[in-house]
């Protein structure tokens, strides 16, 4: 679709949680099967776009009491997502992890670590461009106190890490 291009989407998603468990599923766009022809203005119909649009993922929340009134004290969150599932080139994989302390909701600390890189080519070769030297990584600090929060975060490349810049600190 071309800049300022009118366009109609819609997207649909199921959860289901189980104990500390919990699983989605997300379709980007219900329309993605109706392509339209650049050369020929013509709409072709493929049933499986809407396979390249679909993200899946899972968490563990194993403080989380979902039909509890209180939340527990401890905090911890692993996530897992693959993002544009059956896309062969905007495959995405998102992986995180939030752990920290929950006072009452009133004194609240979190820490955050985050892994994100893409994951091109076919279903069955995925793995295959798994490569934590093109990954985004992120990490994050959320503090909470009464009615005040403050959340920061950054994101980063494994250079970063690995060999982290001086700033003319020599």
């Amino acid at each position: 679709k071309s800049e300022g291009e009118s366009h109609l989407a819609l997207g649909i998603g199921s959860m289901a949680a189980i104990g500390p468990f919990n699983a989605g599923l997300y379709i980007n766009n219900l329309f993605a099967f109706m392509q339209k022809d650049p050369e020929t203005e013509e709409t072709t119909f493929d049933f499986l776009g809407i396979f390249e649009t679909v993200s899946i993922g899972a968490s563990w929340t194993p403080f989380d009491r979902k039909m509890a009134e209180k939340r527990g004290i401890f905090n911890l969150i692993l996530a897992l997502d693959l993002k544009n599932f059956g896309s062969v080139d905007e495959r995405e994989l998102a992986v995180g992890l939030e752990t920290g302390l929950n006072l009452g909701n009133v004194i609240v600390m979190n820490g955050r670590a985050g892994y994100r890189q893409p994951l091109p080519g076919e279903l069955a070769t995925m793995i295959d461009s798994f490569d934590p030297q093109i990954a985004e990584y992120s990490a994050g600090i959320g503090m909470k106190f009464l009615f005040m929060a403050v959340d920061v975060a950054a994101t980063f490349p494994l250079e970063m890490i690995l060999d982290p810049p001086s700033w003319g600190m020599a």
